[in-house]
């Protein structure tokens, strides 16, 4: 027999949802880069986002709540460490991942009772391939996804680069590699070492534009 704590727990897991639609919005209106150089109050912060401040204010309660804000006084607000990762421009965020789980992720998951019962993905019960084929319908899809796994490859990339040693690699071919995170990466370490991107058309322009940036666009 289920005691009211077990219950309790899982009615956490079942509106554990509601975290990923708080971090979704943060992301959405910036608020870590807001608070990149210390605490703001309600107020500073509403005028900068273009919020209703009330609203604004329980939505920062949410997020002190879960630990991605602080609050050091009554007036202010500030960023956890955990916060700084969604800072778009911070060495390891995950600011594209939260946009790409509130834009995409979270919405095909409301079709998971009909997928389980057919055994068919959500492309497949539209008449589509796969996923790939269902995103392509929307380039602003394909964008978000793209720079969601640039992120995820960056959170990896220097442990793949510590646990494997690529210097008795000659050329390298990162297959479905996207932006070319990983493949820019490894060249930039290895400067004897040529890359190869195997993916779909559309990655190339981003592919490209971020060799170009690392400076190995020559290899």
């Amino acid at each position: 027999m289920s005691s009211s704590i077990s219950a309790l727990k899982l009615l956490d897991l079942i509106q554990s949802h509601r975290v990923t639609a708080v971090i979704y919005v943060a992301a959405k209106l910036g608020i870590a880069e807001l608070l990149r150089d210390g605490p703001k109050s309600l107020d500073a912060l509403a005028k900068a986002t273009g919020a209703d401040r009330n609203a604004l204010g329980r939505l920062l309660t949410g997020l002190s709540t879960v630990g991605v804000c602080a609050r050091p006084d009554d007036e202010r607000y500030s960023l956890t460490e955990i916060g700084t990762a969604l800072d778009g421009a911070a060495d390891h965020s995950a600011k594209s991942w939260a946009i790409f789980e509130g834009e995409m992720l979270s919405k095909s998951w409301n079709g998971l009772l009909e997928s389980i019962v057919t055994g068919k993905t959500a492309a497949q019960l539209l008449g589509l391939n796969d996923s790939f084929d269902l995103m392509s319908r929307t380039p602003e899809n394909v964008r978000i996804f793209n720079a969601a796994m640039t992120d995820l490859t960056r959170l990896v990339t220097p442990d793949i680069l510590s646990a494997y040693d690529f210097g008795r690699i000659s050329h390298l071919m990162d297959v479905g590699g996207g932006s070319g995170e990983l493949i820019g990466a490894v060249a930039k370490q290895y400067p004897r070492i040529r890359g190869t991107v195997l993916d779909l058309p559309r990655c190339a322009a981003t592919a490209n534009d971020h060799f170009e940036r690392v400076g190995v666009s020559d290899r």
